[in-house]
């Protein structure tokens, strides 16, 4: 039996998640010069790092082990797979840039980290079903808005200037 307090951890890092889901597809600004990757990269570290103190908080309120967890092949290759990235990461000609990635698109080792935790915190809480079809749900609805957008661009429609140009190539996300 779990506390009010594990409880709570455990609704915000859920939470955390479907707003990941949720706001980063739709997050851009035109107000700045990058107007997608930057912007929504930041945003995804900030919830997932404000996850992951409230999971910390979850596994010292609960105590819990779950062993199941590692039961599962994927983990020793995505555990495999981020280690080879940091070793590389390291011993690279410009180890700053392999950590925070580039100007243009800051993929580097910090971001690959954010994927992981998200896959993480998603393959830990959303374990039942239920939960687990809602988050499918919700990325599959978001999908449709995106794509609109898209069309919307592509056809010259779009009612926001850019400064590129949107007919060759969409940039709604």
């Amino acid at each position: 039996m779990t506390g009010r307090i594990a409880f709570f951890c455990e609704k915000i890092v859920e939470g955390a998640c479907f707003l990941a889901i949720i706001i980063v597809p739709l997050f851009f600004s035109t107000y700045t010069s990058r107007s997608f990757e930057p912007d929504k990269l930041s945003l995804l570290r900030t919830l997932l790092i404000f996850a992951l103190v409230f999971f910390i908080v979850y596994k010292i309120e609960t105590r819990e082990k779950r062993k199941g967890i590692f039961r599962h092949s994927i983990f020793y290759a995505i555990i495999l797979y981020v280690l080879v990235f940091f070793v590389a990461s390291v011993f690279s000609i410009s180890p700053y840039t392999s950590f925070f990635g580039s100007y243009i698109r800051s993929q580097g080792f910090f971001t690959l980290a954010s994927y992981i935790l998200l896959f993480f915190f998603i393959f830990y809480f959303f374990r039942e079903r239920p939960t687990l079809y809602n988050l499918i749900d919700t990325a599959i609805i978001l999908s449709f808005p995106i794509s609109f957008y898209g069309i919307l661009q592509y056809t010259g429609i779009d009612p926001l200037s850019w400064s590129n140009d949107i007919t060759q190539r969409v940039v709604s996300t």
